[in-house]
């Protein structure tokens, strides 16, 4: 029969010695993320990056549709130079100039071209909210050239009622800084002077072709005054 001196010993004999400092114990293992949500986050995952990619699709989509919807300057100017009547008639530079300078606060030039010459000045709205001064020419076989004058801040100002097209931009940038283009049933020349920009619009393919040589020439009669 067993004494109680040996049910401790054999007690004692079963239990684990306690670990003395200097014993080395194995963590039990880090419960692993089961399959299921690895396959979430990884559709999360995708899912945010198709919400980035259409979103980015979209804006791009929403800006380039914004810049077809806006008018094109030129577009316009072609459009509506007929139509226009000069608010004084003069052949005077200096008293179209003061008009201008009048009206909008802009000092811009008068050009002086050797095929036509200044008959009037005037305004022109093109759109809500947007005016523009025009020069009124004749040249020597009476067909009529509307050149509309603005600069560079004008563009930046009113980008959201109407815009210059960046083939346009582009011509102005080189030298001689001068842009043909038939719009319809009307020839556009659009040239630069600085900072001024100038358009003037024509029926005539041969006077379109005249006021394009002047302009791009460097004689004094194709200079602006100053």
């Amino acid at each position: 029969m067993e004494t109680e001196r040996d049910l401790q010993s054999a007690a004692g004999a079963r239990q684990p010695a306690a670990a003395g400092p200097g014993d080395w114990m194995e963590a039990p293992p880090r419960p692993r993320p089961s399959g299921r949500r690895r396959g979430w986050a990884a559709a999360l995952a995708l899912v945010a990056v198709v919400a980035v990619i259409a979103l980015v699709i979209t804006f791009a989509f929403m800006s380039r549709r914004a810049g077809e919807q806006t008018p094109d300057l030129l577009a316009l100017v072609a459009t509506r130079a007929s139509d226009t009547r000069v608010s004084i008639g003069t052949g005077d530079p200096e008293r179209a100039h003061q008009f201008i300078l009048d009206q909008f606060g802009w000092p811009l030039d008068v050009p002086a071209l050797s095929s036509a010459s200044l008959v009037g000045v005037g305004v022109d709205p093109l759109v809500a909210g947007v005016e523009l001064p025009f020069l009124r020419y004749r040249d020597d076989d009476g067909s009529r050239i509307s050149v509309y004058a603005f600069d560079y801040a004008f563009l930046d100002a009113a980008a959201r009622q109407v815009r210059l097209a960046p083939a346009v931009f582009a011509r102005l940038s080189a030298v001689p800084a001068v842009d043909v283009r038939r719009q319809d049933e009307r020839y556009v020349v659009v040239w630069r002077r600085r900072a001024a920009i100038y358009a003037a619009v024509t029926d005539d393919a041969e006077t379109a072709a005249a006021l394009a040589d002047d302009v791009r020439s460097d004689t004094p009669d194709a200079r602006f005054q100053d």
